[in-house]
């Protein structure tokens, strides 16, 4: 859909990192927040993939998130 994320360096009270997105002609749509150790690898269909570096266990751990546009 052509839009762009951004992670800034501000956090909520959580620790957690905002991060800003923006539309294809770099129109501000929305802010979310993912833990510091969350890095975003790849968004498709609505989907946000996101990969913490390792666990406990020295694993590296996939999360999957589902977007919900309701304006879009």
């Amino acid at each position: 859909r052509g839009r762009t994320y951004v992670c800034t360096s501000e956090k909520n009270d959580d620790g957690f990192l905002k991060w800003d997105m923006f539309d294809e002609e770099g129109r501000y749509i929305l802010s979310y927040y993912l833990a510091e150790d969350e890095y975003i690898f790849v968004i498709k269909e609505d989907r946000v993939y996101t990969i913490c570096l390792e666990d406990e266990e020295g694993i590296p751990h996939m999360t999957r998130y589902t977007m919900n546009w309701e304006n879009d």
